[in-house]
Parts: C-alpha cells; structure tokens; sequence
C-alpha cells in the first residue's frame, strides 16, 4: 500500500510552492498584455489587485482565521494599497504596453528568483 505524498516540513514543499508562485506571477505578463487591448492601464491593475485581495482575505480570514486588522492597521493596509495600485502596478502596466509579452514574462518570472537570492544574502 502506498502513503500519501507528505509535504509538511520539507524542503520539497517551498520548492513546490515557489514554482507554483513563480508560474502564477509570470503569466500576468501574457494576461496584461492580452488586458491592455480592452481596457485602461489603471482599470487592469485596480482589478489584478483587487482579485489578489479577494483571494488573500478568503485564505487568511476564511480559512485560516486570522483577525481582521484593527485601528492603525487599515491606516497602513490603505496606503500600501495606494502605493501598490498607482506606483508598482501602474508603472508595470504602462511599462507592459511597449514590450513583447515573452520579454515580460522573462522579467517577471525572474523577479521572485532574484528578490529570494536576495533576502538569503542580506536577511542570512
């Protein structure tokens, strides 16, 4: 009889998890590109982080449990937001107008690889 995979406390599941991860960010290339066609730049990325929050809150506070954020919170969760919308999504999306989906997705997809190479260097 065979065991089922078991994932908990393994190097095997990070690796999983990041490929999973690193797969889900770089088809947002193809998809914004793909976006662009019908819809304005700001719209596309007020959407991508909207359905990233949905997401996120049904995990952390449906399944999870998590409290929801008090007081001060909403006041950081609220200009992250902004920040996040405005500068990082709405610069990528222009920035997705003048270059080829496969050069995104390129850019992108390394982006996690490079950002986790570098807290191993800077957090050990």
């Amino acid at each position: 009889m065979t065991t089922p995979l078991k994932l908990k406390n393994t190097g095997f599941k990070w690796v999983l998890i990041g490929l999973i991860f690193t797969l889900l960010w770089s088809s947002a290339s193809t998809a914004t590109k793909v976006g662009l066609r019908v819809a304005q730049p700001l719209t596309i990325a007020l959407m991508r982080f909207a359905i990233a929050s949905l997401f996120m809150l049904i995990y952390a506070h449906g399944i999870r449990k998590y409290p929801l954020p008090k007081g001060p919170q909403w006041k950081m969760i609220t200009i992250y937001g902004i920040f996040n919308i405005t500068i990082y999504l709405g610069l990528y999306v222009l920035a997705m107008k003048d270059v080829t989906a496969g050069i995104g997705a390129l850019a992108i997809a390394t982006s996690p690889i490079f950002i986790g190479l570098l807290s191993i260097i800077v957090l050990k």
